[in-house]
């Protein structure tokens, strides 16, 4: 079952590279926080709420492109077979497909 939350970004970290290293919801939480312009069509993620897709795979490990890690994190530290955990800041880490294929497990039909 989803669940809602609010996000938060630390706006410090990949600062130097904020224009192609930072995605946009992260540069719409820091703009309003440090000096850059704020992406358009955007919402805050401070004050908008998400719907966030089950953190967890059947195994108990995060699926492709979820978070996997970072400071305060509570849900699962590992990433399904066929993605790797990669960090973007002390805060954040996520799964990452392994290729191009955009999925964690290969899938055989």
């Amino acid at each position: 079952a989803p669940s809602t939350t609010k996000m938060s970004f630390d706006c410090e970290s990949g600062f130097s590279r904020w224009q192609f290293g930072w995605s946009d919801m992260k540069k719409a939480f820091c703009c309003k926080k440090v000096s850059i312009p704020c992406p358009v069509g955007v919402p805050d993620p401070s004050t908008a709420q998400f719907d966030l897709p089950a953190q967890a795979g059947a195994g108990g490990c995060a699926t492709a492109f979820q978070q996997c890690g970072g400071t305060n994190f509570n849900g699962p530290h590992c990433c399904e077979d066929g993605c790797t955990c990669t960090a973007r800041g002390d805060f954040y880490s996520q799964c990452q497909p392994d290729g191009a294929r955009g999925t964690c497990s290969v899938q055989f039909s």
